[in-house]
């Protein structure tokens, strides 16, 4: 067992210690207070604390860990033997040349997105001020880094320490924004979609309306494909499914139109149903009411959620989430820009910094989306097949959780996208070998 030290325990060293020792990796731990007892322990211990103290693997304590409030700093970037980190220790005699839990715990806990005010278009967190992004570290699980180089050392030092890893985990995911491009849409709905695809010379989608009406087959109707490709591969496909009112930016079919009925009962037969919350969710503080609609329609509970576009701020959002009852979200990653947004490959518990408290939201990373290669970085489908296979590569080595999101419109079967169905697929292969 593993004995770790410090003066008092809060929530804030409960999280990072657990999400560690428990997440990343399983390793049989304790915590105590008491000094006369740590020092009496034969077995593997650390002491956290500000001042190097003997015959234990000593980590120094930054403070953080020991604060209730929220201080609008960024931790600065130095240099180390780790390479560029933060919260460098004092002293050479750390096991460690930073306070790990603090790192570890700005990070997964996004301490960045509560004191910074930028927003992109969408009133997203804007991904150029994240430390990460700033510091070249975006594009790798730092976190995870740094965590099996702690379990390094302390392995090193603690030979009998048993160190249990996770296995590596695919969770292949979709967005449904649409369910359909043309079927069960109205006369005046299809002739404006027709009036903006000619304005915007898309004649691929001009020509995909015409042959429509001629064979009546829908290019957004991909469930069929994704289905038996996820199991071909021996794994489950996990939908979210927009359910809010239309608006501008949401403009599924209404929850209540037998097609999406008919559609949500058939994807359920196959596959994970989650809510796709709408665009507006957080300001009008929707999630119950549109996680309700999703549930009468499938007729079981919803627990998981992507929030439309990603867009979400933090805390509001994910505090919407709990007080509604979802245990798990799907919506930590960058819309514009691939990478690790909170640092890690690993899932990870929403820490309610405001309140100071952990919550039972279970957060779950992803690395990129399918659009983010496609409009925002404009990449060609055999260069986004390499940045996969990277982080794919990366997730394997830590024993992560590989989260992909795909469309179902970017899965189209027609000349256009056909490449894209190749990266899909080629995906698919990667992850699951």
């Amino acid at each position: 067992m593993l004995l770790i030290y410090a003066p008092y325990k809060t929530n804030r060293l409960s999280y990072v210690l657990d999400f560690i020792f428990n997440g990343i990796c399983s390793v049989h731990y304790s915590f105590t207070y008491n000094k006369s007892d740590f020092d009496a322990y034969n077995g593997a211990k650390i002491a956290y604390t500000n001042e190097k103290q003997n015959n234990c693997a000593w980590i120094y304590n930054s403070g953080l860990l020991f604060e209730k409030d929220i201080k609008n700093e960024i931790p600065q970037a130095v240099e180390t033997e780790w390479g560029i980190a933060m919260y460098k220790s004092v002293s050479n005699d750390s096991i460690v040349p930073i306070d790990v839990f603090a790192a570890i715990f700005w990070l997964i806990s996004r301490y960045e997105e509560y004191i910074l005010p930028n927003k992109d278009a969408h009133g997203r967190f804007d991904f150029h001020d994240s430390w990460a992004f700033k510091n070249n570290l975006l594009h790798v699980p730092i976190v995870n880094q740094w965590a099996r180089e702690l379990l390094s050392k302390l392995q090193k030092k603690y030979a009998d320490l048993t160190v249990q890893p996770k296995s590596y985990q695919y969770i292949p995911s979709f967005d449904i924004d649409n369910f359909y491009a043309f079927k069960g849409k109205s006369f005046i709905r299809s002739l404006l979609a027709l009036a903006h695809a000619m304005v915007a010379r898309r004649f691929d989608l001009v020509s995909l309306r015409f042959k429509y009406l001629i064979n009546h087959n829908d290019p957004y109707d991909t469930y069929e494909y994704i289905i038996s490709i996820c199991k071909k591969n021996n794994i489950e496909p996990h939908f979210f499914i927009l359910t809010g009112k239309t608006s501008e930016l949401d403009r599924n079919l209404s929850y209540n139109h037998p097609l999406f009925v008919d559609t949500c009962k058939k994807l359920k037969q196959n596959s994970k149903i989650g809510i796709h919350l709408s665009y507006h969710s957080t300001e009008h503080d929707n999630a119950k009411y549109e996680k309700q609609l999703l549930e009468n329609v499938v007729s079981s509970e919803i627990i998981s959620n992507r929030f439309h576009f990603l867009r979400f701020s933090l805390p509001n959002s994910y505090l919407m989430l709990v007080n509604s009852g979802i245990k798990e979200d799907y919506s930590m990653a960058y819309a514009s820009i691939d990478g690790y947004r909170a640092g890690t490959c690993t899932p990870f518990y929403f820490y309610d910094l405001q309140n100071d408290k952990i919550t039972d939201l279970l957060v779950f990373p992803m690395p990129f989306i399918d659009k983010t290669f496609i409009d925002s970085l404009k990449l060609e489908p055999t260069e986004a097949i390499l940045k996969i296979k990277e982080y794919i590569r990366q997730i394997k080595e830590y024993n992560g959780v590989f989260l992909s999101l795909w469309h179902n419109e970017t899965l189209q079967n027609n000349s256009y996208w056909q490449k894209w169905r190749n990266v899909f697929e080629s995906t698919l292969k990667e992850a699951t070998e």
